[in-house]
C-alpha cells in the first residue's frame, strides 16, 4: 500500500513539474505573430490556458498571462463558443472602438467579469501594420482587481491581438513594460 501511495505521489509531483515550458529570449513565432521577448516567460500548457489559446506567464496564469489571438476572420467569434454562451462575431469593417467593444463583450461573457474602469484607445504600430492599444480594469468572481492591456491590428481582413492581463496590485505594473517591448518587436505574418 505504501508503495502505491509513493508511486501516486511521485506521478503527481513529476507532472506538476512539467506544467510550464520556458520561453527564452530571442525570436519566437506564436500563431501569426513573430516576436522577440527580451526576458524569460513560461508557456502555459493548452489545457491550462485561457480558452485553450497560446499563452505565456511569468508567475502563473492566475497572476498574469500574455494571450495570443490571431486570424479571426469575418464572421468568427474571438474565442471558441461554448454551448451556454452566445458570443458576438467579428466584422471586417469594424472600427477600432467597435473592435474594443467586441473584445470586451466577449471577455465579459466568457469569464463573467465586470469592467470597473476603461482607458483611452490609442494608435500603435504592430510591425508595419497600423493598430491600436487599450487598457481596462476588471474583476472576476474572485473579486481580485485586475488590469488588461490589448494591442490589436487588422491585416488581410483578419483580426490579430495580444492580450495581457494581470492582478492590478504588483504584477501588472511589474510586467507591462516587458509586454510593451514584446508588442514593439511584433510582426504579423499572414
Amino acid at each position: 500500500m505504501k508503495a502505491r501511495i509513493f508511486l501516486l505521489f511521485f506521478a503527481l509531483l513529476s507532472t506538476s513539474c512539467m506544467q510550464h515550458t520556458v520561453v527564452t529570449s530571442g525570436q519566437q513565432t506564436v500563431k501569426s505573430f513573430i516576436i522577440n521577448p527580451t526576458n524569460q516567460w513560461n508557456l502555459i500548457p493548452k489545457q491550462f490556458s485561457f480558452a485553450g489559446l497560446p499563452a505565456w506567464t511569468v508567475d502563473g496564469g492566475s497572476l498574469n498571462s500574455l494571450i495570443f489571438i490571431s486570424e479571426i476572420s469575418h464572421g468568427d467569434t474571438l474565442l471558441p463558443s461554448t454551448n451556454d454562451k452566445k458570443l458576438d462575431t467579428y466584422d471586417k469593417d469594424m472600427l477600432p472602438n467597435e473592435i474594443i467593444e467586441f473584445i470586451e463583450s466577449t471577455l465579459l461573457i466568457y469569464t463573467d467579469a465586470k469592467i470597473t474602469n476603461r482607458g483611452t484607445l490609442r494608435p500603435i504600430k504592430i510591425g508595419v501594420d497600423q493598430g491600436f492599444e487599450f487598457e481596462f480594469e476588471f474583476v472576476k468572481n474572485d473579486e481580485v482587481p485586475r488590469k488588461a492591456y490589448i494591442a490589436a491590428a487588422s491585416k488581410n481582413e483578419m483580426l490579430h491581438l495580444i492580450l495581457f492581463q494581470a492582478t492590478k496590485i504588483h504584477y501588472y505594473g511589474h510586467l507591462i513594460d516587458d509586454v510593451k517591448n514584446i508588442i514593439s518587436s511584433a510582426v504579423i505574418k499572414t
